[in-house]
């Protein structure tokens, strides 16, 4: 199961929902007032998981659309938290900028090196979901 977890295709979905048909059967062959308990909790687990993927999926669906249906601007690093993945520097950032109609907005996401707060940076968003952006360079 842990291969779950990493593989690039499978999703951690798919190692949950089994669990909680076994959790409701389990409560239907103790019966009474167990069962109930367990099947609602199934039921409430299937649905959390359900509604986490589609969630996540909506997310990655628009972090694709970026490369096509992306508008480039520019942006002030406001916030900027350093982090590293393996020996790479990584920087998670909150980064203000205007819109195309004027519209000043905030986001937040990773970018690739050491960015400051104060930085201004090129960034891509999506005109229909400005909380999506990509820092395109530091």
């Amino acid at each position: 199961m842990a291969g779950v977890f990493v593989h690039p295709v499978l999703s951690v979905r798919v190692a949950l929902l089994p669990f909680t048909a076994l959790l409701a059967a389990v409560g239907l062959g103790a019966g009474g007032y167990a069962a109930m308990v367990a099947v609602a909790v199934a039921l409430t687990g299937a649905v959390s998981i359900e509604l986490v993927h589609s969630e996540l999926r909506a997310g990655a669906d628009r972090r694709r659309r970026l490369a096509t249906d992306g508008v480039d601007t520019t942006g002030t690093v406001n916030w900027a938290w350093r982090y590293y993945v393996g020996a790479m520097p990584m920087t998670r950032v909150t980064v203000q900028y205007v819109d195309d109609d004027g519209h000043q907005h905030q986001a937040r996401t990773s970018a690739d090196g050491a960015l400051a707060a104060g930085a201004r940076v090129r960034l891509r968003y999506l005109p229909e979901h400005p909380a999506t952006i990509a820092v395109l360079s530091s």
